[in-house]
């Protein structure tokens, strides 16, 4: 393997983690907006907010894992959702 992908697959694998970590951030953020929102319009968005924080983690597991079939799933929740 070359030096540069070799440094391109652990970069690859730094950012997956970094997204991973945002997204477990925001997951919390949305559940807690949805259990203490103050309107019904407030839980209805973070519901929504959740299906999209879903789909980047579908994504991000897919690339971690090389399944690559994890995107076409990510993609047609995005579609549904």
């Amino acid at each position: 393997m070359t030096p540069i992908a070799a440094f391109a697959e652990s970069f690859l694998d730094v950012c997956v983690h970094i997204s991973l970590a945002v997204l477990t951030i925001s997951f919390l953020l949305i559940v807690y907006r949805t259990v203490r929102g103050p309107t019904l319009p407030d839980r209805v968005i973070a519901l929504d907010m959740l299906v999209a924080v879903g789909i980047g983690f579908i994504a991000a597991i897919g690339v971690l894992t090389d399944y690559y079939l994890y995107i076409d799933i990510a993609i047609t929740l995005g579609l549904v959702g």
